[in-house]
């Protein structure tokens, strides 16, 4: 029905009822939560994607960290889509708005990270948790109201069809095509056709040891079949480039992959998440933020520990004299290391160390990310001691962890 005979019919119902002159005429409404009627498009959608955004601003004003972050997007971000999802086709947007809250809730340099990385943070990188694509995640609901629900979905959307057949000249056929029944029925035969179906999820939670829910299941299976394949080893390798190290990359990349798990046995995700952060190229320094940097006319600064290197940069950081001082003074004003050689493969634990030194260099590595931040928005340019700061880090770094015993402050 469009704007004209919509108007016709206002004219109507106020020559032969004067009484409901003001009465509203639209083609859909809202009804439980879906927007429903001919008119209804993708409406239902609207608000919940709006609200997805405002919470991923919400929690990402609050500077939690990536591993935090991770935790609140599963619980209070995507879980708002999660209601329509169950019965409203994706919108075409989903992808874009997936990227915009990733954006937000994993900040730092321009494409630091993708959406394929922050998705498999949990399971090639060791972190507790990921930011799974809602994508996925709407398939899954799908199937478990098939499950729970609707398990004649086929039956009833094969019954719609008949009656089209059947009555020609039925009004609104593009509505009925997107009525919830199709919808499910639609969502069953994609899954089916490559082995998903709500019985073959059913039986793969009793396999499980632990238990988990039908929905989370279903979501990994979906992953794995629909997700676009990624290679951790290629990333790590593409990453790496920067950093002009010696070895043979496969080798380097297998360490580096042994490296995040060892860091989950031994430390908090907030070393985790600046280790990662260190290879992909996350660290926020005037060399990742030149570009901006000469839009505002202003002047990139040299290394922020006053070693003397004219670029502020990762890369450098990694090798700065100051921090290998830091490093190699006794425990109590350092960390006890005793480092033959200043290089990107030691910073990176990729030498033959033990796993002890391994954890030490990583509370290393936090205490100097965290100290090049705090000196890089030190105000009015304030003279701190970057030692000093950096034994503050330490203490930080290795709390509520094992790897706190390793430390004898």
């Amino acid at each position: 029905m469009g704007l004209r005979s919509l108007s016709h019919l206002q004219c109507l119902i106020r020559e032969l009822c004067p009484h409901w002159r003001n009465i509203s005429i639209k083609t859909c409404g809202k009804y439980l939560g879906f927007v429903v009627g001919p008119g209804a498009a993708d409406s239902s959608w609207d608000k919940p994607l709006q609200k997805y955004l405002d919470r991923s601003r919400q929690w990402s004003s609050l500077k939690l960290g990536l591993f935090l972050n991770s935790q609140c997007y599963k619980i209070f971000v995507v879980s708002v889509l999660s209601y329509i999802m169950q019965l409203a086709d994706d919108p075409r947007e989903l992808s874009e708005q997936y990227a915009k809250a990733l954006r937000l809730l994993a900040p730092g340099p321009g494409n630091w990270i993708t959406t394929s990385d922050a998705a498999h943070l949990e399971k090639f990188y060791s972190f507790p948790g990921s930011f799974p694509d809602p994508q996925w995640l709407s398939l899954a609901c799908k199937l478990r109201v098939i499950s729970e629900v609707a398990s004649d979905c086929k039956q009833k959307a094969d019954e719609l069809e008949k009656a089209h057949v059947t009555f020609r000249c039925r009004p609104f056929p593009e509505w009925h095509k997107r009525c919830y029944f199709n919808i499910l029925a639609n969502c069953a035969a994609k899954l089916s056709h490559v082995g998903i179906t709500a019985l073959s999820v059913a039986r793969k939670v009793e396999e499980l040891e632990h238990a988990r829910s039908f929905q989370s299941v279903a979501v990994d299976l979906i992953t794995e079949r629909f997700g676009k394949p990624y290679f951790p080893n290629a990333r790590i390798r593409q990453k790496l480039v920067s950093w002009r190290l010696y070895g043979i990359p496969a080798h380097l990349e297998n360490r580096i992959l042994r490296n995040f798990a060892l860091l989950r046995r031994w430390c908090h995700p907030r070393i985790l998440t600046v280790y990662f952060r260190s290879i992909w190229g996350g660290w926020v320094t005037d060399e990742r933020m030149k570009s901006l940097i000469a839009k505002t006319g202003g002047k990139c600064r040299s290394c922020v520990l006053g070693c003397g290197y004219e670029q502020d940069m990762v890369e450098h950081y990694g090798r700065c004299r100051v921090y290998w001082e830091f490093l190699s003074q006794p425990l109590g004003t350092g960390l006890g290391l005793s480092v033959a050689l200043r290089s990107g493969e030691t910073f990176l634990w990729l030498s033959e160390n033990s796993d002890e030194d391994k954890v030490r260099l990583a509370l290393g590595m936090y205490a100097l990310y965290r100290t090049v931040q705090t000196l890089r928005h030190a105000e009015g340019n304030a003279q701190l001691d970057c030692k000093k700061l950096m034994k503050i880090w330490i203490k930080k770094a290795a709390q509520r962890s094992k790897a706190s015993a390793l430390l004898q402050y």
